[in-house]
């Protein structure tokens, strides 16, 4: 019976001991996960550069002309003009590497990115160009094809460059956002901060 008695002492003992263990254990524990699971890095964010924002498809379509009036005379008036065309694409990006122009924010467990928008490529797709010329009677009046070809680019960003931010601004970033999300394991919401210029988009590009 003493027996009986003692080995229930203890099994009551064992007993206690692991409730007491489990009982300072288990919070650390649940303690230590929530911090690793909360933990935010910004330095896997800033690893992403050129993330892809929109690709466009566009058609260009001009006529380039070059007059000339003798004696301030309709009837002596001459022009010679080029009717170009041809077919491209621009694409744009975010660099979340730029430390300068990028602030990326952690609140309320979302990652807030405030980034610019940045012209990528202006690309001609050379096989479509179509150049028609119709050349004056007047041998001083010439248009040079090669100059306007150079100037495919500078004419695509001229047209195409503001419709196709406003397409891009009513478009939702959800795949970009998805896939920053998936990297830091948080909500991630992106605004740009800026977008591309005409002007300063061609004078990037010229300089480039």
């Amino acid at each position: 019976m003493k027996d009986i008695l003692k080995w229930l002492a203890w099994l009551v003992m064992a007993l206690i001991i692991v409730f007491v263990a489990i009982k300072l254990v288990i919070p650390k524990f649940v303690e230590t996960t929530h911090e690793t699971t909360y933990n935010f890095n910004p330095g896997e964010l800033r690893s992403q550069t050129k993330i892809v924002i929109w690709e466009q498809d566009f058609t260009l379509s001009f006529t380039e002309k070059k007059s000339k009036k003798y004696f301030n005379s309709d009837w002596l008036k001459f022009t010679s003009s080029i009717a170009a065309s041809a077919k491209g694409k621009m694409g744009f990006h975010i660099d979340l590497s730029d430390s300068i122009k990028t602030r990326i924010r952690f609140k309320n467990d979302t990652v807030y990115i405030s980034t610019p928008l940045e012209l990528t490529y202006v690309q001609i797709d050379l096989r479509t160009i179509e150049l028609i010329k119709k050349a004056s009677i007047d041998p001083t009046l010439k248009i040079s094809k090669d100059s306007i070809i150079q100037k495919l680019d500078q004419r695509a960003i001229q047209e195409f460059l503001e419709p196709t931010l406003s397409t891009i601004k009513l478009k939702p970033l959800d795949d970009q956002e998805k896939a920053l999300s998936r990297l830091t394991g948080k909500p991630v919401r992106i605004k740009f901060s800026e977008v591309p210029k005409v002007r300063s988009a061609i004078e990037q590009w010229w300089a480039e």
